[in-house]
């Protein structure tokens, strides 16, 4: 189900209001395809044959996937991915530490995208995988209602 069925919350109607989202109503099928989307990158981020980088990269786009699909589901829209990740936590009420590890996950992956160097460490593949799996289950289970 795209809409909503549930009121906006109210840190996000503000941010409509400081118009750093927009209100842009979600394409039939649009939240179920971004789902389907990041389940599809946690399957393949749990092949260990995967190099720790590779998977790094499909865990952080299932994050981000997840964040976009509770955001569209909302009906919004913003091109600040730090601001998809900042809503989840008022739109799945994602925990302060798991929204740095997101932030966190963020930052690396635009530092990778720019540098090439520093590749992530099990730990932090890890810690980013627990944390877009949890993602992942409440988005689906808010956009389920």
């Amino acid at each position: 189900m795209d809409a909503p069925v549930m009121p906006m919350p109210a840190p996000l109607q503000a941010l409509l209001r400081q118009r750093k989202v927009k209100k842009d109503y979600a394409a039939d099928g649009e939240v179920e395809t971004l789902l389907r989307i990041a389940a599809e990158r946690l399957q393949d981020a749990a092949n260990p044959q995967l190099s720790i980088g590779c998977r790094y990269d499909l865990t952080y786009l299932a994050a981000l996937a997840s964040a976009l699909a509770v955001l569209r589901w909302h009906n919004c829209h913003t091109d600040s991915v730090f601001l998809v990740f900042q809503s989840l936590q008022f739109t799945i009420d994602l925990s302060k530490p798991s929204w740095r590890v997101l932030n966190q996950g963020r930052q690396h992956y635009d530092f990778l995208e720019n540098h090439w160097r520093d590749m992530p460490d099990a730990g932090m593949l890890d810690e980013l995988q627990q944390v877009a799996t949890d993602m992942f289950h409440k988005v689906r289970a808010l956009t389920a209602l």
